[in-house]
Formats: structure tokens, C-alpha cells, sequence
């Protein structure tokens, strides 16, 4: 078996495609002042999925230290469990804490229920392994996350459908064949992303649970890389676009280990759906919960959000700044997206950075993929061609991934950037400008048979 392993290692190695982790090397106290201020000095982050900036948000990590201090003192002193949950929610696992959290996802999203999950990645496969029945469907967008597919393989529907990416035709052909296929008393799900990881592109909701309702199916939307970006406080793309209580909305999931800076998930719905996941939901039967701590912070970075949303002005506004910046020819329109990015920040003269940008050719508009939301793609074709884009990147100060097959297909792998409400716009604009100097060499003057930026997966 191990042979075997090192077999399949060694032919991704071959091709470019081998994974693993980077090395992260305390600093030895013997180093010289030149390493020790080069390791105090971390590149930008332009790749994690810490959208808002909680996950190093010094306001946040104070008000759950203070929170879980004074909800452990009282766990401790009633005989409960403090660092661990010590249980399952069916066994010793559960508290008040747990309930409590609970209620108030569920008076925020303005729904009967919310029930937690360890994680996304737990939360799609406990929903989507146990709604289905015999002589049931599964229509599931093809590039939705590989927990809602793996999900779906676990599940016990007599059939799996994927339509093509956010295409309407599609999905309408697929529901129009189950239902005809079906029994009168079998049920169709539609599981799809409200933004999709790889591209950042929004799934078109309002179209696809109409659709849905019209072929009397039910929705599963995954919105884990929304929550927080979209909606009032952060409620996600269901709420923005007012699907909270469409007729064919069974459930949104809510992952907060992105934007929200912290770990875990909710399912929403009924409360029939709960107590349904509560019996029949494996990952929820048989994993140890969440611990206090995380049970606070998913609570701490709600509230927080709550506060204020400038948070959310500032990185939508940085969106628009880094497209301009690695699209236009004009100063002018470079100026006024970053007047308009500037919540937040302090007043900072910028014709310096703007000078050294505007000096360089603009990207080739087919290198950037079409996305209005913080997750953003610059094609570079080839594993070869996109490992040196990247590793350029971080040697000149911005920590930026390559993503290569098997996560996107051959022909599009590229670089996957994440904008941050704690990035800055000088910081954008030295990045962008880096990009624009650079990708001629990276993709080639023909674009390294960069075919359109679609099609990836996560």
C-alpha cells in the first residue's frame, strides 16, 4: 500500500502538481538583526480566507478572552466541562452555552432554528448525507465544495445530477427530468454555493430557488464563503437578495472560519429539520462538539459584527481598487476608486505608488476572472509558470498561492487572491503594480493559452 502511495506521490511530483505543507521555522535567538527584522516583518496576506481581518483582530481576540474567562469561571465552578466538550451533543456534550448560541443565530437570521456544526466541511455532509431518501434527487451545481459532493455520495437518493456552473438552462433540463422520472411522493434538493471559491463568482439564487419552486424542489445553499461578506450584519446572500423565506429555501449553512474569524457552523431551517438532523445527521450524532471556547467566539465575532459595517465598505471598496489598478490606462480612474476604498484608513498621499502602476501596460482583461467579491483570480497558465508567479509574489513582500490541477483543471491555473479589510490600499496598489510589471513574462505575449477563468474547483 505504502509502494502504492509513494507511486501516485511521486507522478504529481513528475507533473508539478505535488501539495504539501510549507515549513515555518522559529527564528533561533542567535539570528542577526538583518533575518530577525526580515521575520518580523510578515508578507501581506492576499490568500487567506480571513475576508473581514477578525482572524487578527485584536478588539476581537480581547472580547472572547474576556467572555470565555467569565463563562469558564462558571462552567468550573458548576462542575462542567471547560477546555473540551467532552461528549457529543447527545451525550455529555450539550450545555446552555451551546442552546443559547443556538437561539440567538437563529432570532439573527430571523429563523425558527439554527443548529451547530464542528465545521463546514461537517455541516454539508451531515446535511446533505442524510435529507435524501430512495427514488429522491440530488441536482447539485458541478462546482460546488467537495464536502457537499462527498455529501451527496454518502447520501441514499437514487440519483446524483450536476448541471453545469451557474447555468439556468442546465439546472431547469435537470429538474424538468427528475420530476418527470419521479414518484409523486419523491423529493428533489438543489445544492449550490452563494459564492463560489475559486472564481468568486455569486450563484444566481433568486433564479435557481424559483426555478426550484417551480419543479417543487428544495435548496441547499452552502454560504460559506458569504457569510459575513453579504447581507445586513453579514447574514449572507440569502438574506441580500431577500431569499430568507422563499418557499423552496430548505436551509442555508453558515461557516464561520472565514470571514468570521473563528470555527464552526449552523445549519438554519425549521424546527422540524434540527430535530430531523438531530436524529438522523451522523456527523452530529457522533462527533464531539465544540468547546466553550469556540462556542464564545462564534458569539464575540457575531456581535461584532453587529457594531459596525465598515468593515465590509472597506474591502468591497478595496475590490473595486485592485481591478482598477491591474485594468486601466487612466489616473483618474485609478484616483477615484481609491478615494472610494479609503473607509477606514488614514488620509495617505498615494501618487507615488499610482506613478510606478500607471508606468507598466495594464493586465489583459481575459487574465482576471469576472468577480465583484473579495475573492479574486489572475490566470497564469502552466504549473511551471504559475509556481514562479507566486514565488515572485512573496519574495517581493505579498503572500499569494498558486492553485494548481487537480483543484483547477490544466489550462487555468492561477493565482487565487484574497482582498482583506485589513489590507490597505497602498498595499493593493504596490501588489497590483507588482502583477502588472510581471505577467508578461508569466503568461507570455499570448497569454500561454490562457483559456477563460472558469470552470475551477475546490
Amino acid at each position: 500500500a505504502v509502494s502504492r502511495m509513494e507511486g501516485l506521490l511521486e507522478r504529481r511530483r513528475i507533473v508539478g502538481s505535488l501539495r504539501g505543507l510549507e515549513a515555518h521555522v522559529p527564528l533561533s535567538s542567535t539570528a542577526s538583526p538583518a533575518a530577525a527584522a526580515a521575520a518580523s516583518t510578515p508578507a501581506v496576506d492576499f490568500f487567506s480566507n480571513d475576508y473581514l481581518g477578525l482572524a487578527h483582530s485584536r478588539e476581537l481576540h480581547e472580547s472572547i478572552t474576556r467572555e470565555a474567562a467569565r463563562r469558564s469561571d462558571e462552567a468550573l465552578g458548576a462542575g462542567l466541562a471547560v477546555t473540551g466538550s467532552s461528549g457529543s451533543r447527545l451525550l455529555s456534550g450539550d450545555s446552555s452555552a451551546h442552546q443559547e448560541l443556538e437561539q440567538f443565530l437563529a432570532e439573527f437570521h430571523g429563523v425558527e432554528s439554527a443548529t451547530l456544526f464542528n465545521s463546514g466541511y461537517d455541516a454539508n455532509i451531515g446535511v446533505l448525507a442524510s435529507v435524501a431518501m430512495q427514488h429522491d434527487t440530488v441536482i447539485y451545481d458541478e462546482l460546488v465544495h467537495n464536502s457537499m459532493q462527498m455529501g451527496i455520495r454518502l447520501g441514499r437518493q437514487s440519483a446524483a445530477v450536476p448541471f453545469q456552473h451557474n447555468d439556468l438552462p442546465s439546472l431547469e433540463a435537470a429538474l424538468s427530468r427528475a420530476r418527470e422520472a419521479g414518484s409523486e411522493d419523491s423529493q428533489i434538493f438543489v445544492a449550490v454555493e452563494a459564492l463560489y471559491s475559486m472564481d468568486g463568482d455569486e450563484a444566481p439564487l433568486v433564479a435557481i430557488c424559483e426555478a426550484a419552486a417551480a419543479h417543487g424542489a428544495c435548496v441547499i445553499v452552502d454560504e460559506a464563503h458569504s457569510t459575513g461578506l453579504f447581507g445586513a450584519s453579514g447574514r449572507g446572500l440569502v438574506n441580500a437578495l431577500g431569499l430568507d423565506h422563499h418557499p423552496s429555501l430548505l436551509t442555508a449553512i453558515h461557516t464561520f472560519g472565514k470571514a468570521m474569524g473563528c470555527h464552526g457552523a449552523a445549519v438554519l431551517g425549521p424546527a422540524s429539520f434540527r430535530e430531523y438532523l438531530l436524529n438522523y445527521s451522523r456527523p452530529l450524532i457522533y462527533s464531539t462538539s465544540l468547546p466553550l471556547h469556540s462556542i464564545v467566539s462564534i458569539r464575540e465575532a457575531h456581535e461584532l459584527m453587529i457594531r459596525g459595517d465598515w468593515r465590509r465598505e472597506h474591502v468591497f471598496g478595496l475590490v473595486e481598487l485592485f481591478r482598477t489598478a491591474l485594468l486601466t490606462s487612466h489616473a483618474g480612474e485609478l484616483e477615484d476608486a481609491a478615494a472610494a476604498a479609503a473607509t477606514g484608513e488614514p488620509d495617505e498621499p498615494l501618487e507615488d505608488v499610482n506613478g510606478r502602476l500607471l508606468s507598466t501596460p495594464p493586465l489583459r482583461p481575459e487574465l482576471l476572472a469576472e468577480s465583484h467579491s473579495p475573492i479574486q483570480a489572475v490566470v497564469v497558465p502552466g504549473n511551471a509558470n504559475v509556481v514562479e508567479a507566486a514565488s515572485s509574489l512573496r519574495t517581493a513582500g505579498f503572500d499569494v498561492r498558486a492553485i494548481r490541477p487537480p483543484t483547477v483543471p490544466p489550462g487555468t491555473e492561477r493565482l487565487r487572491i484574497i482582498l482583506h479589510a485589513n489590507n490597505s490600499r497602498r498595499e493593493v496598489l504596490e501588489f497590483a503594480a507588482h502583477i502588472r510589471r510581471h505577467a508578461p513574462a508569466w503568461v507570455g505575449s499570448d497569454g500561454g493559452g490562457a483559456s477563460e477563468p472558469t470552470r475551477s474547483r475546490l
